[in-house]
């Protein structure tokens, strides 16, 4: 049922996609047992909330709860995010080495503005996985937020250094 809800999210077809996925999660409460790559292939850089796949190494997460969340995050209707922020922590919960579920996480916490709890996320993504570009970039952002502009600019340094040409917008 998961993998149908994925193949109709790949498909373009999100709102029965995301039902099956919300049925399959409430049913089985299972983990996908092996990676399906359909769901990060068709939404990459498609995510208006900010919820891409990550330039990160480490583990990718394959769960239920991530895709379902990637899924609600394009989706990008009121009331997703907080499914989203739910999902996520759980599949973090559940695969705390998960760079993706981390930077996906944050970048959730940062669309609600829980800038202190998203900069958690990105660091914890760091603890895993030093060169993370994107929790780098994601890093630049939130401590603009805070104003705490040394902080920033030490992450913008460390972006440039893993990635010369990286754009910053």
């Amino acid at each position: 049922m998961a993998a149908k809800g994925l193949v109709l999210c790949h498909a373009g077809r999100l709102d029965e996609g995301i039902d099956l996925l919300e049925e399959s999660l409430a049913r089985e409460h299972v983990l996908l047992q092996k990676p399906l790559p359909l769901l990060a292939a068709a939404l990459k850089g498609k995510s208006r909330l900010g919820l891409s796949d990550t330039r990160c190494g480490g583990e990718l997460d394959t769960s239920t709860e991530y895709n379902l969340a990637k899924a609600l995050g394009i989706r990008g209707r009121d009331g997703d995010m907080k499914r989203v922020v739910n999902l996520l922590e759980v599949a973090t919960r559940r695969k705390p080495q998960s760079t993706a579920n981390a930077n996906m996480l944050g970048n959730a916490y940062r669309r609600i503005a829980r800038v202190d709890d998203a900069i958690g996320q990105y660091l914890h993504c760091l603890a895993f996985d030093p060169s993370c570009l994107d929790a780098h970039i994601n890093l630049i952002a939130c401590y603009q937020i805070q104003g705490n502009l040394a902080a920033s600019a030490k992450h913008a340094r460390e972006a440039v250094r893993i990635d010369p040409e990286v754009k910053m917008s």
